[in-house]
């Protein structure tokens, strides 16, 4: 599963990547994705922040 926030609210037709938490998507929403999917997860996120991101889900999700 690709993993990332959005810079740019839905239906913009944009789509442009955030860190984790710093975008539009309600970060528990994200959390929910990932769980459902039960996949390994790419966090298609700016390298700076992307430590974080990858923490973020660990704690969230138990992994």
């Amino acid at each position: 599963m690709h993993c990332n926030d959005s810079r740019d609210e839905a239906g913009s037709g944009r789509d442009r990547h955030a860190n984790l938490g710093s975008g539009q998507i309600d970060p528990d929403l994200l959390v929910a994705a990932v769980k459902a999917a039960g996949a390994p997860v790419i966090c298609e996120t700016a390298d700076q922040g992307r430590k974080d991101d990858i923490a973020f889900l660990r704690e969230r999700t138990g992994s």
